[in-house]
């Protein structure tokens, strides 16, 4: 019997081999709200096709998201951009 992987531990694994920064970003109690539109379109047009992805977090205890990252400069420019946004 061939062994099923799993869609989501198949694009964290591609997104760890090809994007090697990772921020984990913290959800506030009441969500992110409409930040998480407004990021998700910064990214959309600030960074090219290809270029990022975002999963959940397996941090245990903590309710979070990875967001795989190209290089530094987009990631500093996005924590920058939304300096609210509880990194660990």
């Amino acid at each position: 019997m061939q062994r099923r992987t799993n869609p989501l531990d198949d694009r964290r694994r591609k997104a760890e081999e090809t994007l090697p920064v990772r921020l984990t970003i913290r959800t506030p109690p009441l969500g992110l709200g409409q930040a998480l539109n407004d990021m998700l379109r910064w990214l959309e047009v600030e960074v090219p096709k290809g270029g990022y992805d975002w999963l959940p977090s397996r941090v245990r205890g903590m309710d979070a998201t990875h967001l795989y990252l190209r290089d530094l400069g987009t990631a500093h420019a996005f924590v920058e951009r939304w300096p609210m946004v509880g990194l660990r």
